[in-house]
């Protein structure tokens, strides 16, 4: 069998696989350069969510449940303005402690406060409630405590 005159790819389709092969190695190196393929690697903060306000422990007496200590730090880069406080969605009253200076005047990176919530609503000991601390740049912190415990530091 003699198969002179047959080639084994047209050059109509070599052509078009090596355009394919330049558009796909040219769209690899953008995404590359662009950093796509290099944020899960970490970014930088952005100043909107400077703030990071930790729950260092709390004090949630079982003898009075309507009352919980709060010990929070920023342990952030930026300065925070505390605003609300949610237990299960209803609004707690900032009514003592030194947190208190800090819905006015920036609660500075580093520094610690203490804040005692009034809550109302019906509070179960036992049970887990979530706590949302907003600041008013809308930054908002969750945590989950346990009425009727003490979250004292390890």
């Amino acid at each position: 069998m003699r198969l002179l005159g047959r080639k084994g790819t047209s050059e109509v389709i070599a052509a078009m696989l090596m355009i394919v092969i330049t558009v796909a190695a040219a769209v690899l190196l953008y995404v590359y350069s662009s950093g796509l393929m290099g944020r899960i690697e970490g970014s930088a903060v952005q100043q909107r969510y400077a703030n990071q306000i930790i729950l260092e422990y709390y004090n949630w007496p079982s003898s009075n449940l309507n009352n919980l200590t709060l010990y929070l730090r920023n342990t952030g880069s930026g300065q925070g303005l505390l605003s609300d406080f949610l237990i299960n969605g209803n609004a707690a009253a900032l009514t003592k402690g030194s947190c208190t200076t800090y819905t006015t005047n920036a609660l500075k990176p580093g520094s610690a406060c203490t804040a005692v919530l009034t809550l109302s609503g019906t509070i179960t000991a036992g049970y887990s409630y979530p706590l949302q601390l907003v600041t008013k740049d809308g930054s908002v912190f969750s945590y989950s405590l346990i009425a009727g415990q003490s979250g004292a530091p390890v």
